[in-house]
């Protein structure tokens, strides 16, 4: 089985924690052998002129576990990563669920003065959840 959502609204955090994104799906394993496959991709910012950097991870909200991660660092001279936005693309698996779990795109600033920016300009987040059998 393979579920998948999108979302298309720009999201800005300056917290130094992890944040919720609207980036979210859920699947319901058919067996706890099986694996999920994760994958998150999303068009990326982060700004400050002098050491920019922001992070982004898949969070597994239904067992509170983060399963990958991803840091975003590198700017024009602007101060903006990548003019048009860095591809934020995360893989990640996951075993054991026999349960509806829920899977989602978080994202934080690295430091005071920073910031994260997913969905540049409305473009398109995807997630996308497939199990695999045993």
């Amino acid at each position: 089985q393979t579920v998948s959502a999108s979302y298309a609204t720009t999201e800005i955090t300056t917290s130094l924690t992890y944040v919720d994104t609207s980036l979210t799906a859920a699947i319901t394993p058919a067996s706890s052998s099986n694996k999920i496959l994760i994958w998150v991709t999303s068009a990326w910012f982060t700004s400050h002129a002098s050491n920019p950097a922001a992070y982004a991870r898949i969070y597994n909200s239904t067992d509170t576990v983060e399963l990958a991660t991803t840091e975003a660092y590198d700017a024009d001279s602007s101060g903006w990563m990548i003019y048009h936005g860095m591809p934020c693309s995360i893989i990640a698996e996951d075993t054991g669920r026999s349960i509806a779990t829920t899977y989602k795109l978080q994202h934080r600033a690295a430091a005071s003065g920073r910031n994260s920016k997913l969905q540049n300009e409305n473009n398109k987040a995807f997630i996308i959840l497939m199990e695999i059998a045993a």
